[in-house]
């Protein structure tokens, strides 16, 4: 895969301007930087000592390769924005050198590039224009674009009166409109209703499997992960780690101070981290709702588990969740009780949640399963248990199917009357 985005050595400096006062050298300096954003006076860099400005971003350095999912974590002021608008050209670094490839589609800023008094149908039109859409373009799209933003009637309404929710999700419509090889998503989308965040998300992967490349900054450490094949982790201007959203996460997790974590549990692909507040106790496989001593289960048959968890307080609206990985590590399924809505809420203490299905689609073979239990809102991990179950599924009689796929099916012949 070659590299979409590219930052070597970049610096971000930020003026306080309440406790600022500009010399002569620095006047001309500011001027010509209106003028060409690589005008530059060395001489004209402030002390590192000089309270009058600090950095936001301190030598960046990375590459995202084309079709990868990015995640951006950290804490608030750490340099995540900042990152973003930088790559989309919205701001220019002080230093350094950036470089991107393909066309960039961005959703950073809530209200960017939308007019208050224009109805969302006139901002479809000028926000798509900013953007880099033509007209014709826009026209070609723009019942999708309607359809996809869920206003309806409200499209010939003046945006002033809009949610933020209604807003953003006009602006991210369009974006993805735009078709870009680049996907720039702020933490804006946490603005949405849970429909609209699946929704979207269900949009980004569709992105990344038509070889387009997604760069993700959250909060939300569960969408993190269950999105994203790579993460970093910011912290005061700088790269504090690079990797895998998982151990990223972890790092990030133990850094915090204000919250005891559960540590790094388990060997080889297993691995286990959160935040204890609900703490996963034991995980038992079901064969037709029977526990399964041997773990392993008949294709095609009734599946599930049964989970017993430990609440150390009242925690509301948790989701708890599940992926099966195949061999070779791949998710070949997952969900959890988000997706379907089912709000679940837990009192101090203990209890079971069991999942099943009457029938397990999977071809004969060794697979593992993931759970875990966070919560979407606020973007916190409770416990995450990283392929720590592994099962196996036999056939009852061999070579009765080929493919990825068993399922439970019949064939059925009907004679009709010649004619």
């Amino acid at each position: 895969m070659n590299s979409v985005v590219r930052f070597e050595n970049i610096y971000k400096r930020y003026r306080l301007w309440s406790m600022s006062t500009f010399t002569l050298r620095e006047e001309i300096t500011l001027f010509g930087r209106r003028i060409n954003p690589y005008f530059w006076f060395r001489r004209s860099l402030p002390r590192e000592k000089d309270k009058s400005y600090f950095w936001a971003l301190n030598d960046i350095n990375f590459e995202v390769k084309n079709g990868e999912a990015l995640g951006i974590i950290g804490a608030n002021g750490a340099g995540k924005t900042t990152l973003l608008k930088l790559i989309a050209g919205i701001i220019y670094p002080t230093k350094g050198k950036i470089i991107t490839v393909g066309r960039l589609g961005s959703v950073i800023e809530m209200g960017a590039g939308i007019h208050g008094d224009l109805t969302g149908r006139e901002n479809i039109y000028l926000y798509g224009s900013i953007i880099g859409m033509s007209r014709k373009e826009i026209r070609q799209k723009f019942e999708s674009i309607v359809e996809f933003s869920e206003l309806g009637r409200f499209i010939d309404e003046p945006v002033k009166y809009y949610s933020a929710g209604m807003e953003m999700r006009l602006g991210f419509s369009v974006t993805i409109h735009l078709n870009p090889d680049i996907l720039l998503i702020d933490e804006v989308l946490a603005v949405g209703d849970e429909k609209f965040y699946h929704k979207s998300l269900e949009a980004m992967t569709k992105i990344i499997k038509s070889g387009k490349t997604v760069i993700f900054v959250s909060h939300n450490l569960a969408s993190i992960v269950s999105f994203c094949n790579r993460a970093l982790l910011l912290e005061k201007g700088r790269i504090i780690s690079e990797g895998s959203p998982q151990e990223v996460i972890l790092l990030y997790q133990s850094r915090l101070k204000d919250t005891e974590h559960l540590k790094l549990q388990g060997t080889g692909p297993m691995k286990r981290w959160g935040t204890g507040d609900i703490e996963i106790k034991k995980v038992e496989l079901l064969q037709d709702n029977q526990w399964i001593q041997e773990n392993r289960t008949l294709a095609g048959e009734g599946w599930g588990f049964r989970l017993e968890y430990e609440a150390q307080q009242r925690i509301g609206a948790p989701v708890f969740g599940m992926s099966i990985h195949n061999s070779k590590g791949e998710v070949v399924y997952g969900e959890n009780n988000g997706f379907r809505e089912e709000r679940l809420s837990f009192v101090k203490g203990r209890g079971i949640v069991v999942f099943t299905t009457p029938s397990l689609a999977l071809p004969a073979g060794r697979y593992s399963l993931t759970v875990y239990v966070h919560n979407l809102g606020r973007g916190i991990i409770y416990d995450w248990h990283e392929q720590a179950y592994p099962f196996e599924v036999v056939e009852n009689k061999p070579m009765e199917r080929v493919g990825q796929l068993y399922l439970v099916s019949s064939w059925e012949h009907q004679a009709k009357e010649n004619q």
